[in-house]
């Protein structure tokens, strides 16, 4: 990106002084999470959650929010480029807030700050511009109702508007804040839906995409932002159910390699002192079998981060009390079942002028 002023140094020979915009940041903001959020407290909302698999998990969104951090460019020693990681505060432990902010800075050289309202991420973006800093791209891990990305929904002690994101606060993003190639990505449910349809598209229903926080969100900050029109499912978290299982047999298989291997040391310790004795006797004859096999691991390398993964989760869920994974999110976010009728996937949604 590039920001131009004019400067005269005669009446008629104007000059064009260019400053060149090198620092980037990559920001992912993650909300609060906790058990049995729902984003509707309608009774068909609430049947239509708990069905796909929408009840929350206390450390989802931190989850992804990690393995977003491995999608970022890495971050250079001069912070012309840097990885940042917001986390709204409420209702997390400080022990699981620590480990977080050990993990985010010491396993990917993060910058990790804490949010307790919504006002603080307006400052952040805000103050890039102080910092001569631009946003790269932005990623939202939070739970969402149509017209706001909700970073704290029924945490308790804050209001709810303290945690929101709606239209307002989308209109305060400065454009100036972002790079003109930025994007911005919602991981929220129904960022990009224009009003609330309920669980289905009725036939020649207009889903009014151009009125949902994407379209806004994108206009105010002039770039190009990507979200769901769907709700979104953060159901494979630790991996599909293929993958659970294959973990837990890969877990099986590692448990039998490493007796396996012990037992090979002993015979390849066994078989060098002969070699040994055989030599200190100065005799010609050497043990007259070969050398034992290493055993062979009958599991690939990705079997093995799974299953590893999966054992680590343990270790924290033991230790915090949460299945915490300081190697992210092994799926992805994707579109739940509802609404029905509905794109399935990211919408693009760009700036209203340049459509």
């Amino acid at each position: 990106m590039e920001e131009q002023k004019q400067s005269q140094t005669g009446p008629d020979n104007p000059t064009t002084e260019v400053q060149a915009v090198a620092d980037f940041d990559y920001v992912t903001v993650v909300g609060c999470s906790v058990p049995q959020i729902l984003d509707s407290w309608s009774a068909r909302d609430i049947a239509s959650n708990v069905w796909n698999g929408q009840a929350g998990d206390k450390v989802w969104f931190i989850n992804h929010g990690i393995r977003q951090l491995q999608q970022y460019p890495t971050g250079t020693p001069d912070y012309s480029i840097q990885r940042v990681f917001l986390i709204f505060t409420e209702q997390y432990p400080r022990k699981l807030l620590d480990e977080v902010k050990s993990i985010v800075e010491g396993m990917y050289g993060a910058s990790y700050r804490e949010l307790t309202s919504i006002s603080g991420l307006v400052d952040f973006v805000q103050m890039r511009l102080k910092k001569q800093r631009r946003i790269k791209q932005m990623d939202f891990y939070a739970h969402g109702v149509v017209h706001s990305v909700e970073f704290g929904y029924e945490t308790g002690n804050k209001t709810q508007t303290e945690l929101r994101f709606g239209l307002a606060q989308a209109r305060m993003m400065n454009e100036l804040a972002f790079d003109d190639e930025a994007r911005i990505f919602s991981y929220a449910c129904r960022t990009g839906l224009g009003f609330d349809i309920g669980d289905r598209l009725d036939p020649g229903e207009d889903p009014k995409y151009s009125e949902s926080l994407a379209q806004v969100l994108a206009d105010a900050a002039d770039i190009r932002v990507n979200a769901f029109p769907r709700r979104t499912s953060y159901e494979n978290t630790f991996g599909t159910s293929t993958d659970r299982k294959a973990a837990l047999e890969t877990q099986r298989k590692m448990e039998q390699n490493k007796r396996e291997q012990e037992q090979y040391l002993r015979r390849l310790d066994d078989y060098r002192h002969r070699l040994k004795a055989a030599d200190n006797a100065r005799t010609t004859s050497a043990p007259d079998e070969p050398p034992p096999e290493p055993p062979v691991k009958p599991y690939s390398d990705e079997d093995e981060k799974l299953a590893r993964q999966m054992e680590l989760r343990e270790i924290y869920k033991q230790e915090l009390g949460v299945p915490l994974d300081k190697h992210g999110a092994v799926r992805p976010v994707s579109s739940g079942k509802t609404p029905e009728g509905l794109p399935m996937g990211l919408m693009s949604f760009s700036p209203t002028e340049l459509e």
